[in-house]
């Protein structure tokens, strides 16, 4: 493997990556739309998701320019890594696993309080009853519990098919090779 190759790889995992900051983005845009009606709507989200689009376009499908850009590649003394044995099929599994279980676990509570402030309004909407007022006097944030929720099932489709995305993407990488 060359150095080039290696940074390719580096920056491939690094745009895979970005996919969980776009995940982010996305589902604050889509629970945002109610929004627009009002005249309220962020555009910073819309303008920080076209960003990490484009950013992560850059990264996955195109990093030979970007190594080609920066000269990542020279000044070294040996061109090849011949003590690295990596496999940009396993990298790209593990990478996939590793954003699976941090959408999941990181969101995990987000959801599951959410669920129980959701409960405790529908249960008692007159907030006549002190045993759930004193549990947490809040009340639930839908939108919170939409992005939390829409993570988590992003994150599970990941971990169950981490498979099938990195048969995919490598039959990307060897199409554009």
């Amino acid at each position: 493997m060359s150095k080039r190759d290696l940074f390719k790889i580096i920056l491939k995992l690094y745009g895979i990556t970005l996919v969980l900051s776009l995940f982010y983005f996305i589902s604050v845009l889509f629970s945002n739309f109610q929004l627009i009606s009002d005249g309220n709507f962020d555009w910073f989200y819309l303008t920080a998701a076209i960003v990490n689009l484009g950013l992560l376009y850059i990264l996955v499908f195109e990093p030979g320019r970007i190594v080609s850009i920066f000269k990542l590649d020279q000044g070294f003394d040996d061109d090849r890594v011949d003590n690295l044995n990596l496999d940009s099929y396993i990298l790209t599994k593990v990478v996939l696993i590793g954003m699976a279980t941090y959408l999941i676990v990181f969101n995990l509570a987000d959801c599951i309080s959410q669920i129980v402030y959701a409960f405790k309004d529908s249960v008692n909407p007159n907030q006549l009853d002190s045993f759930f007022n004193s549990m947490s006097p809040t009340s639930a944030n839908y939108n919170l519990l939409f992005n939390s929720s829409l993570q988590i099932a992003i994150g599970f489709l990941l971990l169950t098919n981490h498979v099938r995305l990195s048969r995919w993407l490598e039959k990307l990488n060897k199409k554009n090779s």
